[in-house]
């Protein structure tokens, strides 16, 4: 390991695999779990949001990466807490 560069640091990590520039998968369980934590926050808040395209457009800006894991979290949230309100939490 590279110890002069910053790429060690978790903070770096972290912002990596939140930005789609590494694979959550390719990181230590600890990581993927902080990660994880961020990931089921912003689904709440998308599920929070009142209209299905106001849901689909907030996930869309998730990255390509990351977005079939803060789908199916959206889903797990969705019918979780917010299933009662409406049957759906995106557009088809």
């Amino acid at each position: 390991m590279d110890w002069s560069s910053e790429d060690w640091k978790p903070t770096v990590r972290i912002r990596r695999v939140m930005m789609g520039e590494v694979s959550l998968y390719d990181e230590d369980q600890g990581i993927q779990s902080v990660c994880m934590a961020h990931i089921t926050t912003a689904a709440h808040i998308i599920c929070r949001k009142p209209k299905k395209e106001q849901r689909k457009a907030a996930l869309d800006r998730v990255p390509e990466s990351l977005r079939p894991i803060a789908e199916q979290e959206v889903l797990r949230v969705w019918h979780e807490h917010y299933a009662s309100s409406a049957p759906d939490p995106l557009p088809s």
